[in-house]
């Protein structure tokens, strides 16, 4: 992963090794919340779409983490209990 954009308080913004650009901006909202928007963009091939979906729920099960992490200051294992759901869906390499 390589960060292109950085702003403290506003935007995180990356590319990752298969070429997926990644923006994430925040705003304040009313206030006294926050409005985050994440865009990702460079999805190819013939499985573009199926990608942008994986990629949408990921980044959805981080955000909920994150959520729940800032309100009760614990975490909800989320994306630990995500990743496990990956891990045994692959096939077995070698």
């Amino acid at each position: 992963m390589r960060v292109v954009e950085f702003e403290a308080h506003d935007v995180i913004a990356f590319t990752w090794s298969d070429g997926i650009a990644v923006s994430i901006r925040l705003a304040t909202h009313e206030g006294h919340g926050t409005t985050v928007a994440v865009v990702a963009s460079g999805f190819q091939g013939a499985d573009a779409s199926a990608q942008a979906v994986n990629a949408t729920e990921g980044f959805t099960i981080v955000l909920c983490e994150l959520k729940s992490l800032l309100e009760t200051g614990r975490s909800g294992n989320m994306v630990r209990d995500k990743a496990v759901l990956i891990s045994a869906a692959k096939p077995p390499q070698g």
